[in-house]
């Protein structure tokens, strides 16, 4: 819990996966103060397009619904060149972080790996608990919503597929961040009476 209370911001990304690397195509960063949500262009050239179109198509339509190539118009500025997202998130990390709240929480091992690059400390909740729970996952957050589901301005556009979007995971995992800390400060100034 204590790694838990220092944690500045929730990110996550959602993108294409090969067999040797990841393609983001959209990242969403949050607190409770500060919200962004970008598309990534990847810029996929048409001959790498046709040489891993079925498993681009496979993951687009079954695990994230986010298109190949890029849809918003660069007018919007929310829009990444995938150059950039490296810049983008340490630039975010440094206007986030603060002296005792310096780790960012993730639930994506790709994010992992980059932020572990960037030398950014983590709090990966695929591998770590919060007080002694495991971060529920996406699936469940949405089985449980009360019809205030959020969508990225990419997932609200493109596609009527919403499958796993990065700013609706980042919002529910950030509320139960903020929720278990709130439960265990208030479970701890509670008094435990035994009924022996």
């Amino acid at each position: 819990m204590d790694k838990a209370n220092k944690v500045c911001a929730f990110i996550d990304v959602q993108g294409f996966m090969d067999k040797h690397e990841f393609y983001p195509r959209e990242i969403a960063i949050l607190n409770n103060e500060f919200s962004v949500c970008y598309e990534i262009d990847c810029d996929f050239d048409e001959e790498y397009i046709k040489k891993h179109k079925s498993w681009l198509t496979y993951q687009r339509d079954r695990i994230h619904g986010l298109p190949i190539k890029r849809v918003l118009d660069f007018k919007t500025s929310r829009i990444l060149k995938l150059s950039q997202l490296k810049s983008f998130i340490v630039e975010c990390y440094t206007y986030l972080r603060k002296v005792d709240k310096y780790y960012i929480a993730i639930k994506n091992q790709q994010l992992a790996n980059l932020l572990e690059e960037l030398k950014i400390p983590t709090l990966n909740l695929e591998r770590e608990l919060i007080g002694n729970e495991v971060c529920p996952p996406l699936y469940l957050f949405d089985k449980i919503s009360t019809g205030h589901t959020h969508y990225c301005p990419l997932h609200f556009y493109c596609t009527t597929n919403k499958l796993r979007c990065a700013l609706r995971k980042s919002i529910n995992i950030w509320n139960w961040i903020q929720m278990k800390i709130q439960s265990d400060i208030l479970f701890g100034k509670c008094v435990i009476y035994n009924l022996d």
